[in-house]
């Protein structure tokens, strides 16, 4: 298939062998003399990008690795031109994907064109006995395992996580003796080690639960506060003497087969231990409610599900309604402790069981309380930031600027910010209501100043929900819709880029025509022209968001004759077109994908008035009356 076809992604479960198969493609096609290029965000390919040779891009986890990153996707989306291009050009376009992931994504990857699945757990993708004999040879090889240890093995059924049990199985004398049945059940398998080092070594077992507890970052010098051991302890049936010092040994003892040593810190040996262990320890929760609040929060967004109808994978932690409650304190405590994504990310807040013993857990907490944790600035707090997270929306985010005669940028974190951008509406409509009781207006909610009010509305750009920009609308001042973000004391440096956007041409950047329309029927003077707008015409233009182009030439009003559309052609000009207002509508733009420099207009000569390139202004492009 990627012989005839250049766009693919690759689908399998978890250690299924996904990026070893794309990397093995990739270097047969470097043999052919094609470019193998590994990138490790979607903007890489764009950056990477040259239509002079044959090149093949690889990408892991495209549309997100434990679930459904929607950011993420957005960003893949706003290349899908290099994607048809690829069909016809020396390009190929290799993906890989978690198949729950993908089967979540369906209906959004359907925007994406000539895109090609291979299932390598499809019965006629996976490997076959030869596959697997050589796989498993060349990894005990490499170890100089005994060769009756395995040779003799039947490996006919065993197909989950092959690759990965083989590297496990080389390394791990234990693994070893269980034979065949460590590679047919190896899920269970694992879970069966656990259960017996939990009875037999259960100080090697505590330590690997500190390991995961620590979030696979556990220090060596200090293990864990000591309230957080005490659980620990309790939960696996440890004595509460047990030293540090036997903790650690256990560590050490098992560096190589669980656990490897960086630095000052230990950290498992491969994640799928993690999360095996994760699901381990987690699946106690039935009987061991406090295990709730001691797993990492990582774990929680990416492992707890509570409902039947989720698409799961086997490292999934099924959380029972009688634990709703334990669990929204958790999360509670999370936010209070600016675990933001991992909290605002998790899919159990949309679940209407869940988020009713959410808002019952927020009753209970005071005005004062709940108003300090969601609408409080909390000026140079930090809130860690992932790496799937474009630098540009957490920049806008958590508020950053950078200000005249301050050495260092300055934080300005509102939690509601969060819940606007991951569209949490009933969330935000309870925190209205709470806040409309006890101050009788909603201005604590957006903010008193038309600077916070518009950064609100700027992030509504990019999830596309109507319900979310509307209620916004509704309930800010609408003056602020002509503004952007920048202050006379900010310096206009490339983190704070984003700040020159009004919501118009924050809209107009992501393709978000809805929320176009909403801004114009607000009362939006969209030939507003002030220095510092990146303008929207332009923008649309740019990145070829023609439904946007066409609203717009529609509705701008203007008491010229001819408009001027400026147009960037690379990083340092911009193209600038004049023509007659009537003739506006029939421009039609030209994008070659990946080389800007190849950006033209296409009209009719006689329609064309001037056409000439300008260096681009300090603040972009820009449209004129």
């Amino acid at each position: 298939m990627v012989v005839s076809r250049n766009f693919v992604v690759i689908i399998g479960g978890p250690k299924s062998g996904k990026t070893v198969t794309a990397r093995s493609i990739a270097l047969q096609l470097e043999k052919e003399g094609w470019e193998v290029v590994p990138v490790v965000k979607p903007a890489q390919l764009d950056k990477y990008y040259d239509r002079e040779r044959k090149q093949v891009f690889l990408l892991d986890d495209f549309v997100g690795t434990s679930t459904f990153d929607e950011e993420l996707y957005n960003k893949v989306l706003k290349y899908r031109d290099l994607f048809s291009y690829s069909e016809k050009q020396n390009t190929k376009i290799l993906f890989t994907c978690r198949k729950s992931v993908y089967f979540s994504a369906v209906p959004e990857l359907q925007n994406l064109p000539s895109l090609q699945v291979i299932d390598l757990e499809s019965f006629e993708n996976r490997l076959d006995n030869d596959e697997k004999r050589k796989i498993l040879h060349k990894h005990c090889d490499a170890r100089s395992v005994t060769k009756e240890n395995y040779e003799s093995l039947s490996i006919e059924n065993a197909n989950i996580m092959f690759p990965f049990l083989c590297e496990l199985f080389a390394d791990n004398e234990k693994y070893q003796s269980i034979g065949e049945r460590f590679f047919i059940k190896p899920f269970e398998g694992l879970c069966m080690e656990f259960d017996i080092m939990q009875d037999r070594n259960i100080v090697h077992y505590a330590a690997l639960i500190m390991c995961m507890i620590s979030n696979n970052c556990l220090s060596i010098g200090i293990l864990l506060e000591e309230k957080t051991k005490v659980y620990i302890y309790n939960s696996v049936g440890l004595n509460q003497g047990t030293a540090d010092r036997l903790l650690q040994d256990a560590l050490e003892q098992m560096i190589g087969t669980y656990v490897i040593e960086i630095d000052d810190h230990f950290s498992f040996i491969h994640d799928s231990l993690f999360d095996i262990l994760a699901y381990h320890y987690g699946r106690r929760v039935k009987y061991c409610p406090e295990i709730i609040r001691y797993l990492p929060s990582e774990c929680l967004s990416n492992m707890v599900y509570i409902d039947s109808n989720q698409s799961v994978d086997e490292f999934s932690i099924p959380i029972p309604e009688d634990q709703f409650n334990c669990l929204a304190e958790r999360l509670f405590v999370d936010i209070q402790n600016l675990k933001l994504y991992e909290v605002f990310m998790m899919k159990l807040l949309y679940y209407e069981p869940f988020f009713r013993a959410f808002i019952e857990m927020l009753n209970k907490e005071s005005y004062d309380s709940l108003k300090e944790v969601f609408l409080s600035v909390q000026e140079n707090a930090t809130c860690e930031h992932p790496d799937h997270i474009d630098n540009e929306l957490h920049n806008l985010l958590a508020d950053l600027a950078f200000f005249v005669f301050e050495e260092e940028e300055r934080y300005c974190i509102r939690v509601i910010a969060w819940v606007i951008y991951f569209c949490h509406f009933q969330l935000l409509e309870y925190i209205m209501d709470r806040v409309h009781d006890e101050e009788g207006s909603y201005q604590s909610v957006f903010g008193s100043e038309k600077r916070e009010q518009t950064r609100l509305l700027v992030l509504c750009r990019y999830k596309k929900n109507v319900k979310i920009t509307k209620l916004l609308l509704d309930h800010i001042d609408l003056n602020c819709i002509n503004e952007n973000l920048l202050t006379n004391n900010m310096l206009k440096i490339m983190p704070d880029a984003y700040r020159t956007l009004t919501p118009l041409t924050a809209a107009c950047e992501v393709g978000n025509l809805a929320m176009v329309k909403l801004l114009v029927q607000s009362g939006l003077d969209i030939n507003e022209n002030e220095r510092n707008t990146l303008f929207a015409l332009s923008l649309a233009l740019y990145y070829d968001h023609t439904e946007i182009v066409d609203f717009l030439s529609c509705n701008i009003r203007s008491q010229s004759t001819y408009v001027t559309i400026g147009q960037p052609i690379d990083e340092g000009f911009v193209q600038i077109i004049t023509c007659k207002i009537e003739d506006r509508s029939s421009l039609t733009f030209t994008i070659e994908p990946r080389d800007r420099s190849s950006l033209s207009f296409t009209m009719e000569p006689r329609k064309l008035l001037r056409s000439y390139n300008t260096p681009i202004p300090v603040n972009g492009p820009f449209l004129s009356d």
